[in-house]
């Protein structure tokens, strides 16, 4: 959606020009009997400062209140699609069990062949994606291995029960479990640090969006930790918290200082130097023994 199209798509949208990857989640939603989908592209008006500014920052809301997310993390793009049938569906993943063997109510069920290794899927490496994966309280994976709906029950496909006709969306067969509140909320100080690890393996198309980026999930933590009045070293610094200030800012760039990235290493986005936020690259934290204060 530009300013261009907008008045137009507030018309109407031929799902025929849309993106491979929004008509597929389109399908999923009628599947589902979901009468709203909400996708970024169609619903921020694109290369518009102000809206972007705007909604940006609403992220955490949209990603947490939502009724489901659908997380298409083996799509590379949004031309791509990820509907069709999942690889661990083919006969080269998989083998019936024996017989006799069946699940209690009386199906057959087919056993992976020997152990998979996770491996990086696309939407892995984009920050903007991070909140997506932990905020939502219900999920749906596509990761073209297999659908998954993860926490707190992690529900696999292990073969083609969930496929029809070759295409895995038949879910409305499974029950898709909610994720208990202690999942939703990402958490707080000691592990923050490793959610900032895990964040910054992700890439950014524009890097001074870092703190931006993961604004909701720090948003996120405070509304559902806090409890009347929010004392100052509950508050949150440009990517750190107050009450564990002092560990928080032990980190250093953990990126390589011969390498020519070096030279654009210092990010100019406003932020103190002494945040993680204000640098370019990955980062690690000195370990403290239990009980450090």
């Amino acid at each position: 959606t530009t300013k261009e199209n907008i008045d137009q798509h507030y018309r109407g949208i031929l799902v025929e020009s849309l993106p491979k990857t929004i008509a597929d989640a389109i399908r999923i939603c009628q599947e589902l009997q979901i009468p709203y989908l909400w996708a970024d592209s169609l619903c921020i008006i694109q290369w518009d400062k102000d809206e972007f500014g705007r909604e940006g920052y609403r992220m955490d809301s949209i990603c947490s209140g939502s009724h489901l997310t659908i997380y298409a993390k083996g799509a590379a793009s949004c031309k791509d699609g990820f509907l069709g049938k999942q690889k661990f569906g083919y006969d080269e993943w998989q083998y019936l069990a024996p017989k006799g063997l069946v699940t209690p109510s009386g199906m057959e069920f087919p056993i992976r062949k020997g152990e998979v290794v996770e491996t990086l899927k696309p939407l892995d490496t984009h920050a903007w994606c991070f909140q997506e994966e932990i905020l939502p309280k219900r999920q749906l994976v596509y990761g073209g291995d297999e659908i998954e709906l993860p926490q707190p029950v992690s529900v696999l496909e292990y073969g083609p029960s969930l496929v029809e006709n070759g295409r895995g969306v038949c879910v409305y067969r499974v029950k898709i479990p909610v994720r208990p509140p202690e999942y939703c909320k990402a958490p707080k100080r000691r592990k923050w640090e490793s959610l900032v690890q895990q964040y910054w393996q992700r890439l950014l198309t524009v890097p001074t969006d870092k703190l931006m980026a993961i604004a909701g999930v720090a948003r996120r933590i405070l509304r559902m930790t806090a409890t009347g009045a929010i004392s100052t070293e509950d508050n949150y610094y440009a990517g750190v918290w107050g009450k564990e200030l002092a560990q928080q800012l032990l980190w250093w760039s953990t990126g390589n200082p011969f390498s020519t990235a070096s030279k654009h290493l210092r990010l100019h986005n406003g932020v103190p130097s002494w945040s993680w936020a204000s640098i370019q690259g990955p980062v690690s934290y000195i370990e403290r023994p239990y009980g450090w204060r």
